[in-house]
């Protein structure tokens, strides 16, 4: 697949998990920005919550296809079966970036 693409449906997955973004100017940023897959793998991956694990395996693969496959089967796994509040896996899908805490 052409990595341009791929970069696209990273996304585009991703922005799927936060529809109500209050980050909507930066991630148009980054979806204009044409970065390299292997870059916007590394983003996505750092921004997600998933456990250490998960991202230890991500960073740790080296072949940028095979890593952006395995984002999106992450994503995909974290996607709301409906409305973006859904309870997924036991976790409430929140927004992103997170809000200001008063702690």
């Amino acid at each position: 697949m052409n990595r341009h693409v791929r970069n696209h449906e990273l996304l585009l997955n991703f922005r799927r998990l936060f529809p109500r973004s209050r980050a909507d100017s930066l991630f148009s940023q980054v979806l204009e920005a044409d970065l390299p897959l292997g870059v916007t793998c590394d983003l996505l991956a750092a921004a997600l919550r998933i456990g250490l694990a998960d991202k230890q395996a991500l960073l740790e693969e080296l072949d940028v296809d095979l890593r952006s496959d395995l984002l999106i089967d992450k994503i995909q796994e974290l996607l709301p079966e409906s409305g973006p509040e859904s309870n997924v896996q036991g976790r409430l899908c929140r927004h992103f970036p997170p809000r200001f805490s008063l702690n």
